[in-house]
């Protein structure tokens, strides 16, 4: 988060950002509607879970590459109309009519959020000819991607920790949908958002450096000019079995 400002961007995090993207479900309600959730709990959990990643791989296929774009694009002196071309590729990614518009009503709420709310670093020049054309024309209602890389460029945020709220509200969102479906319980909501990496994550425990273990002595081959009789104890027992010791004559 250096160069930005931190609480900036646990604002775009935040449920309570008055964009419209807390309700969206991502078509989890239409996904259960339709059943493709089951009735058993473990099942539903890994089905639940399964919808999650799947929705993540989509928006790390097709929004962060256009998120990515906009802010290249702005970096290198850009402004509104090249902000259209990433809109209009927006719309062509998405593809599906449900998911255009969900897209673009938080992009507009996002858009004027910022004009009232974030004013300063530029966000009205380039924001304000985007909402004032989705006020226009639905068609040409700007995107979230394309409303929050117009925020995250004039307040410096790097691409990193932009494609990291895209994420992260998409997980949040999803998980929102998932309680409030009854698919999986809130402890499990959050379980299973730390298990994307996306929640706290817990410090290492330090391991101890296994102790090296002693390589075992190669045994002394035997001498084959050395007679038996040569070891103490053996010469002890033969000559005692023999009554050749204590005195005992040959």
């Amino acid at each position: 988060m250096e160069g930005c400002d931190w609480a900036l961007l646990l604002q775009l995090c935040d449920a309570a950002l008055p964009t419209g993207a807390f309700a969206h479900s991502y078509g989890m309600e239409a996904a259960k509607a339709a059943g493709a959730f089951s009735n058993d709990a473990g099942l539903r959990f890994r089905g639940a879970a399964a919808y999650v990643e799947a929705t993540l791989r989509q928006q790390a296929a097709l929004v962060l590459p256009l998120l990515r774009q906009a802010l290249a694009v702005l970096k290198a002196g850009g402004g509104v109309d090249e902000l259209r071309a990433v809109n209009a590729a927006a719309t062509a990614a998405l593809a599906n009519g449900p998911a255009i518009r969900a897209s673009q009503r938080q992009g507009v709420a996002l858009a004027r959020l910022a004009l009232e709310a974030f004013p300063a670093h530029g966000t009205q020049a380039l924001l304000r000819p985007l909402w004032k054309a989705g006020l226009r024309r639905q068609a040409d209602a700007p995107h979230t991607v394309v409303s929050l890389a117009a925020v995250c460029h004039c307040y410096g945020v790097a691409a990193a920790d932009a494609q990291k709220v895209i994420l992260y509200t998409t997980t949040r969102d999803m998980m929102s949908a998932a309680v409030r479906l009854d698919l999986i319980g809130p402890i499990e909501a959050a379980r299973l958002t730390a298990s994307f990496g996306l929640g706290p994550k817990p410090k290492p425990k330090p391991t101890s450096k296994p102790k090296p273990r002693p390589r075992p002595r190669p045994k002394p081959s035997p001498d084959p000019n050395r007679s038996r009789s040569c070891n103490p104890l053996t010469l002890t027992l033969t000559l005692t079995t023999s009554g050749r010791c204590c005195g005992s004559s040959p």
